[in-house]
């Protein structure tokens, strides 16, 4: 391989304009020097990394081609030099005898692109950049020259790719991966992707909140709610100029010491009763309480059947909670429910009675005559997927009383469902439930919910055309009186329902804004600013900012018994300096996935919440044994770091659920 080799190379004709030539200029032999292979040096005649500018060329998509690509693929190519493989094998030693073969292509034949297989010789083994749009696959060696980038400072040259890449316009870098091919200059795509990095929040920087200023300043003087307004501009002032993380002060307290969980007396019995539940003969003088809690363990455990059920039902029963029946048939119900006097009965939880057709079980076995259910109060059937409108009209002439209805996930109910409640039970219902009801059009059901006077809950989970007009006219009709409002998973709401909320709405107990994507930290501020005496929030996966949150606990965040904050990412000190001081009462929180929280942020909360039971950290990876093991609370459940504790996840169930808000009426208070 010492001797050198001649290879003759055509030469290209210069091209004038925009217009490729197709014919061939006389041949020119240039001589390439092959050197050793353990010691390769190569010397260009001309520079890889100039710009080639084309005379009078006023095409605006050559010119950006030119700056992409750090020269004309249109322009003249003076020289062509072949680097030679150094693989030791019979084809080095082949002559090319089809002349295209020695035309260097770069993607393009008589302007359009075409694709073709390289050979060898012409792919090489010496350091080639990848900005050519050459398919080129194999394995490259570092070679001796250096190549020099050329500098991309200018404004001319950061705006087009900025621009081309949507850069301003987008939150993620997800775009950016899709456009950084091989056609794009290394150096360049290296300068684009610092862009991002530039424009990142500094420390320290609150510009995100201009609109919660603004809103502030305007509320401050000009409405009822301007006394709470300037209360939580207030507070905001001081949270953007403290630095929370230094004033977070924890440090653990015990190390080597895991306190270990020991389950009661109640619990062992409770789970040798499930073991041996075909043992089980009568429930006779067992409180309901723990009869519900034995029957959950049952759904739980899949040991429901119905030799379980046929004993719910014998006597008179006044409550039966079954929270799955998805084993059940339709003759198995028609069969239970026939035998027994469902005269006492006061709440009837079936759930996830699929396999049964209501059609004819309501109006034959459950409602068999007008006022047949005159105790009935509570009425559960969530995800009867064969329950159908007019099967549920002889069910609410036979209990006059229902109060609460849950109706979620009955996949062929639409809002005809809502009007036969309205026409039977419209003084009375006060809990309603209809979440992931896909056939209930929320235009339609608005006009009718509105006449519900005293409906306490609502939960419209999941419904996708519930909109602000909705909710807007849902509690302006309903005002002080709605108590809990679900509207997770409508997606389509915005600020604006959250305004009226916090207007209308200040006796509002319970809310879930979890998965609305549309909420910013304004929607914030208008709960802040009218409801104060909220128990239970969820705001999980939203993008409220860490500063907002910690102001609305500290305005509003008093009362709260449950919190969760599952998925905000942008949770940090400031919210858990907050939670910390203010929360006191907290006993539920749910940090799942805020991996902003360190040992020391969940650590200080933990000790400085003397209530809290359960905290849920699930996602969180950071999190060490120092604050696992290091904490103070001796009577709080952590649950998501493994799976020993997952059974405690329902921990704070109440033993005992009739109304959330009020007391259940019977035949002598309540007719």
């Amino acid at each position: 391989m010492e001797s050198d080799q001649n290879l003759k190379i055509k030469q290209v004709s210069n091209l004038s304009g925009t217009k490729r030539g197709s014919e061939e200029s006389s041949d020119d032999s240039v001589s390439v020097n092959k050197k050793n292979k353990d010691s390769v040096n190569l010397e260009f005649e001309f520079d890889l990394n100039a710009s080639i500018e084309e005379e009078n060329c006023v095409d605006d998509v050559e010119k950006h081609n030119q700056f992409v690509h750090g020269f004309d693929l249109n322009g003249p190519i003076n020289e062509v030099i072949d680097i030679s493989s150094d693989d030791n094998d019979d084809d080095d030693d082949k002559k090319l005898v089809n002349s295209s073969l020695f035309d260097l292509h770069l993607g393009f034949e008589n302007g359009s692109f075409v694709e073709r297989k390289y050979t060898k010789e012409e792919k090489g083994k010496a350091k080639v950049d990848d900005f050519l749009s050459l398919s080129l696959t194999s394995e490259v060696q570092q070679a001796d020259t250096v190549y020099e980038a050329p500098e991309l400072n200018s404004r001319e040259t950061s705006e087009p790719i900025a621009e081309a890449l949507e850069l301003n316009s987008r939150e993620t870098s997800e775009p950016i991966a899709a456009t950084t091919s091989s056609t794009v200059h290394p150096q360049v795509l290296k300068q684009v992707l610092q862009i991002p990095k530039n424009q990142e929040k500094k420390a320290g920087d609150y510009s995100h909140l201009g609109s919660v200023y603004d809103f502030l300043n305007k509320m401050v003087d000009s409405d009822k709610t301007s006394k709470a307004c300037g209360e939580l501009k207030a507070v905001i002032d001081q949270i953007t100029k403290r630095e929370a993380e230094k004033l977070i002060d924890w440090s653990p307290c015990r190390v080597d010491f895991r306190p270990s969980v020991v389950s009661s007396l109640l619990d062992l019995s409770l789970d040798v009763l499930v073991k041996n539940a075909d043992a089980i003969s009568s429930f006779d003088h067992v409180p309901e309480w723990l009869k519900r809690k034995l029957i959950n363990l049952l759904c739980d455990t899949h040991r429901m059947d119905i030799h379980i059920l046929e004993l719910l039902f014998k006597d008179s029963p006044s409550e039966i909670r079954v929270k799955n029946c998805s084993w059940m048939t339709q003759q198995q119900l028609t069969q239970t429910l026939g035998n027994s006097c469902l005269q006492n009965l006061r709440v009837l939880q079936l759930d996830y009675c699929g396999q049964c057709s209501f059609d004819d079980i309501i109006p034959n076995s459950l409602a068999r005559s007008p006022n047949s259910l005159p105790f009935l109060g509570i009425l559960s059937l969530k995800g009867a997927a064969r329950l159908s409108d007019n099967t549920l009209k002889p069910l609410f002439i036979s209990a006059p009383l229902l109060q609460s209805i849950n109706l979620s996930q009955c996949t062929l109910l639409t809002h005809t469902a809502i009007k036969h409640m309205v026409s039977y039970l419209k003084n009375n219902l006060k809990e309603l439930y209809i979440d992931e009801c896909p056939r209930i059009d929320a235009h339609l059901s608005s006009r009718l919910i509105i006449e519900l006077e005293h409906l306490e809950v609502l939960s419209i989970a999941g419904i996708e055309t519930v909109c602000d007009e909705f909710v807007v006219l849902v509690v302006v009709s309903l005002g002080d009186k709605l108590k809990e409002l679900n509207l997770a998973g409508c997606v389509m709401l915005t600020n604006s329902c959250l305004k009226s909320i916090g207007y209308y709405c200040p006796n509002l107990c319970h809310l879930n804004l979890s998965h609305l994507c549309r909420l910013t930290d304004l929607g914030l501020c208008y709960l802040a600013a009218g409801c104060k005496s909220l128990k239970s929030l969820n705001v999980a996966r939203t993008d409220f900012s860490d500063e907002l949150i910690a102001a609305f606990l500290e305005t509003s965040g008093k009362s709260l018994k449950e919190l969760s904050l599952n998925h905000v990412s942008k949770v940090s000190f400031n919210t858990a300096f907050s939670l910390a001081k203010f929360s006191k009462d907290l006993v539920s929180l749910d940090v799942s996935w805020c991996r902003e929280l360190t040992d020391e942020a969940i650590g200080f909360i933990t000790d400085n919440c003397s209530s809290l039971k359960l905290l849920k950290v699930f996602g969180c990876t950071q999190l060490t044994e120092s604050f696992l093991l290091g904490h103070a609370n001796s009577q709080v459940s952590i649950v998501g770091h493994d799976l020993s504790l997952m059974d405690r996840v329902n921990m704070l169930e109440p033993d005992e659920i009739l109304l959330r808000h009020s007391a259940l009426k019977t035949p002598e208070n309540g007719l």
